[in-house]
């Protein structure tokens, strides 16, 4: 075991490192290292500088293609627009729009009735009545339909809910009288014998030199010396006064301002006033016969409503509509 010889097996590991002796070493041509760190340096530095300008390039095509090829087309100038949209826009104040229906009055009050405060018990906001005067008259003749009243007792069953009366009984205190005739004659359809100031369906209203009453439970609105009572189904009561500084009959007065109005409007006496009213009931024209220094107009507005609900109440009211001189 010990004589024979050890074969030479080839192995796959690589020689072990020699040590070479420093002169041996020395006598090795081999590139000093200085070559190699500038060769590394060139190609480092070409690697970068190229992409660089490759993006600068791409960048500066994309930039001219945009400049040149993707500019958006100017927009043509609008020149005078204002100009043109108030010359169409301007309305004549004193020219009336719909002649066949309504005519204006203007007495230089320059009075606004402000009624744009909202309330949460109205089916519509309040109008706003401009007083240059403005004052609509229909000259059409066309009377609007009456709301329903089922007991036909002239009060319609919106007065009947209003007043708390009965809407299928005529005559809801039997007394024997109708409750829209007690009602007219100022008597409580509730009770017999109560007038209606004691029955507190109504209540005073104390203007400039005039008075009247109202239902409590609608809405009073207030400018100067006119008034708007609103009722519940956005219709209401306006009274304007308006100053007659020629102190002009009524009949004279309107047929100044409505010179074609003429056959619309009828005599009409109440309380010692005298004047004129509409042929749809709606409308009047009131002055002291003595000292017509202002008229007074009154009217039940029906606003957007369709039907006639209070009829009967604004009668009421215009039968206690007095001067304080009376």
């Amino acid at each position: 075991m010990f004589g024979k010889k050890k074969k030479n097996i080839k192995s796959n590991q690589p020689p072990l490192a020699v040590d070479f002796d420093a002169n041996v070493a020395a006598q090795v041509h081999v590139m000093p290292q200085r070559f190699y760190q500038t060769v590394e340096k060139k190609k480092i530095h070409w690697l970068v500088i190229i992409p660089i300008v490759l993006v600068v390039v791409i960048g500066l095509s994309v930039g001219v293609y945009f400049l040149f090829f993707n500019t958006p087309a100017s927009q043509p100038v609008a020149v005078n627009q204002a100009n043109t949209t108030n010359q169409n826009t301007q309305l004549n104040s004193n020219q009336p729009i719909n002649q066949a229906i309504n005519q204006n009055i203007n007495s230089n009050q320059n009075v606004n009735t402000d009624v744009s405060s909202s309330t949460d018990n109205l089916v519509n906001p309040l109008p706003v009545v401009n007083q240059n005067q403005n004052i609509n008259i229909n000259i059409t003749d066309q009377i609007p339909q009456a709301g329903p009243d089922q007991d036909g007792d002239k009060l319609s069953d919106a007065e009947e809910s209003l007043y708390g009366t009965n809407p299928a009984n005529s005559d809801t205190d039997g007394d024997g009288y109708s409750d829209g005739n007690e009602l007219v004659n100022n008597y409580d359809p509730l009770k017999p014998q109560l007038s209606l100031d004691a029955s507190g369906l109504f209540g005073a209203y104390q203007g400039n030199g005039y008075s009247l009453i109202y239902p409590t439970s609608w809405l009073v609105k207030k400018s100067g010396d006119d008034v708007i009572f609103q009722a519940g189904d956005g219709t209401f009561v306006q009274l304007v006064k308006i100053n007659n500084a020629d102190k002009l009959s009524v009949s004279n007065w309107f047929n100044q301002q409505f010179p074609n109005a003429g056959a619309t409007v009828g005599s009409i006496k109440i309380n010692n006033l005298y004047g004129l009213r509409s042929n749809d009931k709606l409308k009047y024209y009131l002055a002291d016969l003595q000292t017509p220094d202002y008229i007074y107009f009154l009217s039940y507005n029906l606003s957007q409503a369709k039907q006639i609900n209070f009829l009967t109440t604004f009668n009421v009211m215009l039968n206690s509509f007095k001067l304080a001189t009376q």
